[in-house]
């Protein structure tokens, strides 16, 4: 799955992008994150720091369903 950021810089330039899942970081510095999920259930996280030091967090939610196949029958 891939996250793509959409902050946009204030009066002071982006110095770095935290992407984070469950708690665990996900991604190195960089706008987009690409990354695959092995559980159900994952809080996705983003901290961007801008070269003041500020900081922003967006948090989401990204839950994964496996759809069942056809189930074989025998005769």
């Amino acid at each position: 799955m891939t996250f793509t950021s959409t902050s946009t810089q204030g009066s002071a330039a982006i110095t770095s992008y935290v992407w984070a899942s469950n708690g665990t970081p996900i991604c190195g510095n960089s706008s987009t994150c690409t990354a695959p999920f092995g559980t159900p259930s994952n809080t996705i996280t983003l901290t961007v720091t801008d070269s003041n030091s500020n900081t922003s967090t967006a948090t989401g939610q990204v839950n994964i369903t496996h759809p069942t196949g056809p189930t074989a029958h025998s005769a």
